[in-house]
């Protein structure tokens, strides 16, 4: 029988030839040798799966499948899940680098806990850095404990990006498959690891986050009127459902979840459900009880604009 290797790494590709060679040269120089690489292409047009067949070819570690059609980012990653031996499992972006230290950090991190993240510098296409860490973009909160960052993720948005983080194989079992009122994995997947046995995070940086304008997602440096700017631009009413649907696939996934937990959930709950009926003086009131939880402490400019906009729009 084959020996599961000390982590899986899965990696979801689709039309990545720009980046891709950059990404798995820097998986191949990782501290850790004992690892697997599940790379599943969406369907790629261009010269993707070719360069993922020649790393293949030179590296036994390296297996290679394709998808003959498109599912989209968020199915392509949980079928590269899926076909991991059992074990934990990092996620890799196409047009990311990893540090060297990357999965040595994140399965140091990793014991005892769901699930392990951490920070990265952001570059642009040409591979120049971003004068500020994924950290500090306007996206992204890291002080307090689990509960705190459960506030964050249900209320404002996920602070631990999936291609900088490991997840133990007791969180996947419970996360696969991914609820389909869920738009990211591991929006998904982070929550899951706060109600579980919690998510350890290093303000290190572990790789190098590239934004090139093709990517699913971005990072950029907040200001207060690009804050302002970016809650009106929202629906906030499909916000609201999305992650009251959110709410609720965590309650009926994990029914036996602490009882401190349920009850943040069932407020949070709460919170969406005022919003959608334009319940001002409720939203406010849950915001003014828990911003700290869900904001960085050191400025209220993440604070302030989602005031505003409760207070024009409910």
């Amino acid at each position: 029988m084959t020996r599961a290797p000390t982590v899986s790494i899965a990696m979801a590709t689709c039309n990545g030839e720009r980046f891709l060679p950059a990404q798995l040269d820097s998986i191949l120089s990782q501290t850790v040798r004992d690892w697997e690489l599940i790379a599943c292409d969406d369907a790629s047009e261009d010269a993707t799966r070719e360069i993922l067949s020649a790393y293949a070819a030179r590296d036994a570690r390296i297996h290679v499948f394709s998808n003959p059609v498109r599912l989209g980012f968020k199915k392509n990653f949980e079928r590269a899940i899926s076909l991991c031996p059992a074990g934990p499992v990092a996620l890799a972006d196409q047009d990311d680098e990893w540090l060297p230290h990357h999965l040595e950090r994140l399965l140091t991190g990793l014991r005892g806990k769901s699930a392990a993240t951490g920070n990265a510098t952001v570059i642009d296409a040409a591979g120049r850095e971003a004068p500020y860490l994924l950290s500090q973009g306007d996206r992204f909160f890291r002080a307090g404990d689990d509960l705190d960052h459960l506030y964050a993720i249900l209320c404002v948005r996920n602070p631990f990006f999936g291609a900088v983080s490991v997840y133990a194989p007791q969180l996947l079992l419970a996360a696969l498959p991914v609820p389909e009122g869920v738009a990211y994995h591991d929006v998904w997947f982070s929550a899951l690891a706060c109600c579980l046995e919690g998510l350890a995070y290093t303000f290190s940086p572990l790789s190098r986050h590239r934004v090139h304008g093709a990517n699913e997602s971005g990072a950029h440096h907040a200001t207060f009127l690009s804050q302002l700017a970016g809650s009106f631009s929202r629906d906030r009413k499909d916000l609201a459902r999305r992650r009251m649907a959110l709410c609720d696939a965590l309650l009926e996934r994990l029914p036996g979840m602490e009882e401190r937990k349920k009850e943040a959930i069932g407020e949070i709950r709460r919170y969406h459900e005022a919003r959608l009926a334009g319940n001002r003086r409720a939203a406010l009131a849950f915001l003014a009880r828990h911003y700290k939880r869900m904001y960085s402490t050191a400025t209220r400019a993440r604070f302030f604009p989602r005031c505003i906009d409760i207070l024009l729009r409910g």
